[in-house]
Order: C-alpha cells, then sequence, then structure tokens
C-alpha cells in the first residue's frame, strides 16, 4: 500500500470482510449492518469507531514517498524518477507523461494530497511562485488572494525581497498587494543567513509528514467533497466522556449503538406498527421504568424522556457524576438484555435479579468485591493413605472417576 495504488474494488472488498466480521456475518449469513461502514470509519470523537477506510489508507501511505522525493531530492529514487518524468520542472509540477510506469501512475494519484497539505516557510524566495504556493501568513499558511499587479503571475517571492539586507521591499509590497495582505507578508520574519526556502506540513505541530495526518486530511477532504455534516461541539464531547468511562467496552459497544439508534428495535426492523424507539425500549417504557426504579436514588429522580438516546446520554452526562454514569451504562445494557430475553427466549428476568447483576459488575469494576481472590495461595495436599473401614462398614475402591 505504500508503493502502489491498489485498484478500488480490491480495498472495497477488504473493507466489506472487516464490516462483516465487526457485524457477525459468516460465510452465507446476511446480518444487518446497523451503521453504514462510512460512518463507523468516523473517528471516535466523532460518533465512529475509527476503522481506517483503506482507500484513503492507501493515499496516505503514498503521499508519503511523494514527501520523501521532496524533503530528498538527492536519494536515488528521486534522481531516477526526475531524470524520467521531471528534468525540467519540480516534482509538484510535473506532469503524468507518456506510457508512465504503474509507480509513476500512483504517485501522481497521491500528489494532491500532498498539494493540500504542504506549504512554505521563506528563506530566500527564490523557489516559492507568489501566487501560486501557500506562504503567506502563520501558523497556517495560505494562498496569496490579491489579484496579479506589476509582477508576473509566475513571480517569485525572492523578487519582494532586498537580497542585501534581507528585508521585505515595503514600498512594492504595499503596491502589489491588498492592505491585510500586504500587513502579513512585511510581518513575515526573513532569514539573515539567506537561507533556502523550506516545505513545511500543515497538519501537524512540527511541519513534519506523518502518515496519520495526511490520512485525516485526505477523509476531511472526502467529506467535504461529499458534503457531510460535521459533528458539534456538544456530541463531541458526549462521544469523548463515553469513551473514556471505566466500564467494560461492551457495554461501551451497547451505549454507543443506542446513541446512535442502532439498537434492533421494533421500530427499526419495521415489523409492528406500534412504535419502540431505543429511548422507549432501553428508559421510559413500563418494564424498563420497573428496573430503573431499583437502581440508585439519582437515576431514580431522572424523569425525563426525549426522542432521541443520545440527548438523554448528553443530559445525564452534564448532571451526573462519574460512578452514576458508570452505573447508567450497565444498568441500560442489562435492561436491553432482559428485554431480549424475554421476547425471543419468553424468559422473564425479575428486575431485581437484573440489578443485582449490574452492581455486582460495577463492583468488580471498582475493585470492590473481596470474595474473589485473584491469585489464591496453593494447599499443600497430604498424600491419600487406605484406612480400613468401621466395624460393620464396607469399603469399595475402583481407578476411576464419576460424574456427578
Amino acid at each position: 500500500m505504500s508503493v502502489f495504488k491498489l485498484p478500488k474494488t480490491l480495498l472495497q472488498s477488504v473493507n466489506s470482510v472487516i464490516n462483516n466480521f465487526w457485524w457477525g456475518q459468516r460465510e452465507r449469513e446476511h446480518k444487518i449492518h446497523w451503521i453504514s461502514w462510512k460512518n463507523m470509519g468516523k473517528a471516535k470523537s466523532k460518533g465512529g469507531m475509527g476503522f481506517r477506510d483503506l482507500e484513503c489508507f492507501n493515499m496516505a501511505m503514498l503521499s508519503k514517498q511523494c514527501w520523501r522525493i521532496l524533503q530528498e531530492p538527492d536519494s536515488l529514487a528521486a534522481k531516477v524518477l526526475k531524470a524520467k518524468y521531471f528534468q525540467n520542472s519540480s516534482f509538484m509540477s510535473a506532469k503524468l507523461g507518456s506510457k508512465p510506469s504503474f509507480l509513476w501512475r500512483s504517485f501522481m494519484a497521491a500528489r494532491q494530497v500532498v498539494k493540500a497539505g504542504t506549504c512554505w516557510r521563506i528563506g530566500n524566495g527564490k523557489e516559492v511562485q507568489i501566487w501560486q504556493e501557500r506562504w503567506l501568513g502563520h501558523p497556517v499558511p495560505k494562498k496569496v488572494t490579491s489579484p496579479v499587479a506589476l509582477l508576473d503571475n509566475k513571480a517569485m517571492v525572492s523578487e519582494l525581497i532586498d537580497q542585501s539586507s534581507a528585508q521585505w521591499k515595503e514600498t512594492l509590497v504595499r503596491e502589489v498587494f491588498e492592505e491585510r495582505e500586504a500587513d502579513l507578508i512585511l510581518q513575515t520574519p526573513l532569514s539573515s543567513m539567506n537561507a533556502r526556502d523550506r516545505v513545511s506540513w500543515q497538519g501537524t505541530k512540527d511541519g513534519r509528514f506523518s502518515v496519520r495526518s495526511a490520512y485525516h486530511m485526505e477523509k476531511a477532504r472526502e467529506q467535504e467533497e461529499k458534503g457531510q455534516a460535521s459533528c458539534s461541539n456538544s456530541l463531541r464531547q458526549v462521544w469523548k466522556q463515553l469513551w473514556k468511562l471505566r466500564v467494560q467496552p461492551s457495554d461501551k459497544v451497547f451505549m454507543w449503538r443506542a446513541c446512535l439508534e442502532a439498537l434492533p428495535t421494533r421500530t427499526n426492523l419495521q415489523k409492528k406498527r406500534e412504535e419502540e424507539t431505543v429511548v422507549h425500549a432501553v428508559w421510559s417504557c413500563v418494564s424498563a421504568r420497573g428496573v430503573w426504579s431499583l437502581a440508585s436514588k439519582k437515576l431514580q429522580k431522572r424523569g425525563m424522556s426525549p426522542a432521541l438516546f443520545v440527548d438523554l446520554f448528553e443530559s445525564l452526562l452534564q448532571v451526573l457524576d462519574e460512578v452514576s454514569i458508570q452505573e447508567f451504562v450497565v444498568v441500560a445494557r442489562r435492561v436491553w438484555w432482559r428485554r431480549n430475553c424475554f421476547i425471543f427466549n419468553n424468559d422473564f428476568k425479575h428486575p431485581k435479579s437484573v440489578i443485582r447483576e449490574a452492581h455486582t459488575t460495577l463492583a468488580l469494576l471498582h475493585g470492590e468485591n473481596n470474595n474473589i481472590t485473584t491469585n489464591p495461595s496453593p494447599t499443600c495436599l497430604s498424600p491419600a493413605v487406605w484406612t480400613h473401614p468401621p466395624p460393620h462398614w464396607y469399603k469399595i475402591n475402583w481407578d476411576s472417576s464419576v460424574n456427578k
């Protein structure tokens, strides 16, 4: 994946295998995928599970090779590619050319990721075109938006610098650029050592390229092109607090699905006309309230019943402490389990048994169960010795075990 652009159909099939495995699908089974792969690929802080989209990951891996060509022009690989494909230009302006190799096609496809994430730190200005590159401003340089004036549209930044004093030509700068951009240019520090211009990466704080930052930039660009809605700050806090909870991973996944309305309720399955939302099944129905009435008083006092489960969870996060939130998560999952046992197995679970199991789980999480010893000390057993039976008793010895 780091050298060639893999076929889209191959990457999609691998994504499909991972998706099927997550939802428990085996061989010819057809399990319902309650959440799309696109949404599962979002970061956990945005309501996803953080699965890597292999197409974007492939492009991010390839962009690392493009970055190396930019940063190490004297390397053997860069020299070979330059001699064959861009003798009289730079890598960033190179063309695909005639009869390109599969390697070069792959690099050209990934170059767009590098172009979107690179910017320039001005040294002597001899390698940066004024209107074509990102170099204006700090900490995130942008392209110049002032219309071309006085200078050629391919003019270099060095034409704005007095090389003898290493200072900006203030008069020329104010004549060429709008006032706001002229002020930004004049505030940009220059090197007194006549240093070369330096390529920097926008995705990291230190300006060094990383595959991870390239992947996230490519995902953001893809979402922007498709017009996908961004995650609000309040929802980000909900997701962050959910994944930080000190509860079992399976309880976290249950809450994640519940907040996304991705539980197989009657409404979601469309089997009956009577609606059964996640909030109704887990929180507000009479059967569920029978369990919640035995929970801690802090949870018993919460009588709200919003339309979406994520709104309920967000409101509880704002008013309850961490211990109460842990109890809510653990009990909610067991309420859902109780409902499924009754519907599918006709097995009724008493609310007290549900609460008892939830409290046992919480006690284990908090390390409060003193009845369980993790490393019992070995006991020394005396060797078995045959003894004579008491009077009027008979003893039978055999060499097999009995399975009671």
